[in-house]
């Protein structure tokens, strides 16, 4: 796959209900539970989201990685940025206020 078209492609697959190509963006904060403790992929948005999961999906193919990880705040970034060691790419301000 050509580097364009995995900037605008790589980690999407087509919604099975819709068809769309194009991913919702989801702003539920919880989940329903099959029950306690067995979730259907996602139970709180702060942990992951179908969005986020598709964002990560795609920078992981661009960069050619194995992961890529998503926030879904700005200290969590900074707390990851401050806790180790790997290849980290983040924007120089992740906060109002706070630059790494």
């Amino acid at each position: 796959m050509k580097f364009d078209t995995k900037v605008v492609r790589a980690g999407i697959t087509p919604d099975p209900t819709t068809g769309s190509i194009l991913p919702p963006i989801y702003e539920t904060a919880t989940y329903v539970l099959e029950e306690v403790g067995k979730d259907k992929g996602f139970d709180y948005t702060r942990s992951s989201n179908p969005t986020r999961q598709v964002l990560e999906a795609n920078l992981a193919a661009i960069e050619s990685a194995e992961y890529a990880i998503s926030f879904a705040s700005g200290m969590s970034a900074v707390f990851l940025r401050s806790s180790c060691s790997a290849q980290v790419i983040m924007s120089s301000v992740v906060m109002t206020c706070t630059v790494v």
